[in-house]
């Protein structure tokens, strides 16, 4: 992986797993708001804390004040300038293939990314196939992100495995292992 900071990212978003598997809301919440502290990415799987039966606004709500608490420091000594990173467009990403130039710095990619993962996750949640919502983040992020590397595939594999550990195929892992296989095999892009 190349960031610990995402392995960091990562292992929160397990461990929201495993509380919606124990419905253990407020740890579920506490979890992925503190990936979001981590990784802005893990924005994409907020709809975990919608997950456990009968919370989910308190889950939302609690996430929400946990997520904002450790910014607000930065936000009072900045006065409200904080700058969104924008990066440019590379060759091998998802936008250069859905028609943006390369170089282009696209200030809706990051807003897109959420409006596209945060309602396929509630509708994952709302069908109570919670386990998808690693799998549609990444997706959704490796597909509409400015710079795709190679280590945001991490992130697709461990969804997979968490899809198969929640609903197996008769070869236990078969989702992941071809995850794999196809992420070996296929060009970067």
């Amino acid at each position: 992986l190349g960031h610990a900071d995402d392995v960091v990212a990562l292992t929160l978003i397990a461990l929201a797993g495993r509380a919606v598997v124990t419905n253990r809301w407020l740890m579920a919440s506490l979890a992925v708001a503190a990936a979001i502290d981590t990784k802005p990415w893990a924005f994409l799987v907020l709809p975990l804390v919608a997950a456990c039966a009968g919370t989910r606004l308190r889950g939302a709500a609690v996430a929400a004040v946990a997520t904002a608490l450790p910014w607000i420091p930065f936000i009072v000594s900045q006065h409200g300038h904080l700058a969104s990173v924008n990066l440019p467009v590379t060759a091998d990403s998802g936008l250069h293939y859905l028609g943006v130039a390369v170089g282009a710095t696209p200030t809706w990619a990051r807003p897109l990314q959420l409006a596209v993962a945060l309602p396929l996750g509630a509708y994952a949640v709302a069908r109570h196939r919670w386990y998808l919502v690693p799998v549609i983040a990444f997706a959704v992020r490796i597909n509409l992100d400015p710079v795709t590397v190679p280590y945001y595939t991490t992130g697709v594999v461990f969804g997979l495995f968490l899809w198969d550990a929640m609903r197996p195929l008769r070869a236990w892992g078969g989702r992941a292992a071809i995850g794999c296989i196809a992420l070996a095999l296929l060009p970067s892009y």
